[in-house]
């Protein structure tokens, strides 16, 4: 991450009560959430492409494990939903490609209480009308 000209980092353990709210009718989720104490983006252009990395510092190893599980499990239902006709009929083309590329495309790396999701990002899946027509051609 060292050197990306994109880079943000944000602190979750002083979060207010509220913003779990969503998440009472889940337990384990939201215990899970809460778990996460910190996140770090960085993006790094090549390119076509954007490297992103998304950093997700945990409570513990066990959590970064559980919470790099849980994504994988969340890609796979999301695999299962982007199969669904009706699905891609309420998604925009860029929203579908993005979806599909953070499904297919993205690694999620657990080590230590850290957990690691990288996936590279293009143009056309963030909606770039020039990378569309070029794409159509």
């Amino acid at each position: 991450m060292a050197g990306s000209p994109i880079f943000a980092v944000a602190r979750t353990d002083n979060l207010p009560a509220s913003f779990y709210g969503n998440l009472k009718s889940a337990p384990q989720f939201e215990a899970l959430a809460r778990s996460v104490k910190g996140l770090t983006l960085a993006g790094q252009p090549d390119g076509n492409l954007i490297h992103v990395t998304l950093d997700a510092e945990c409570d513990s190893m066990t959590d970064a494990m559980k919470f790099a599980t849980f994504l994988d499990g969340f890609r796979i239902l999301g695999a299962v939903a982007l199969a669904d006709p009706k699905t891609r009929r309420q998604m925009t083309p860029e929203q579908f490609s993005l979806l599909e590329a953070l499904i297919n495309q993205a690694k999620v790396t657990p080590q230590d209480r850290w957990v690691r999701l990288t996936v590279d990002i293009t143009a056309a899946m963030l909606g770039d009308a020039n990378s569309r027509s070029a794409m159509n051609r």
